[in-house]
């Protein structure tokens, strides 16, 4: 899977409705202090994680995260298209 463009217009246009909607799509996160973007990741799957609840991401170079799916300090964008049901 090819991560998308910075110049495509697809991302950011799609926001899910529950959690669980995101799983198999391209995500990224956005601080918003700085304003800069992780690299696009693969939303696996919504787990738990301290109590609060989550999405285990897998980064394009293989590595794994958990983002939370409330967090107060950061947007997410997603690309719509990319769904992997």
């Amino acid at each position: 899977m090819t991560a998308p463009s910075r110049h495509d217009t697809a991302w950011g246009t799609w926001e899910p409705a529950e959690p669980e909607d995101a799983v198999g799509r391209a995500i990224r996160r956005i601080d918003l202090r700085s304003g800069t973007a992780s690299p696009w990741a693969h939303a696996t799957m919504v787990v738990p994680s301290r109590g609060r609840e989550c999405w285990l991401v897998t980064l394009w170079d293989g590595n794994v995260d958990v983002w939370r799916v409330d967090e107060t300090t950061a947007r997410y964008e997603f690309d719509f298209r990319t769904r992997t049901d």
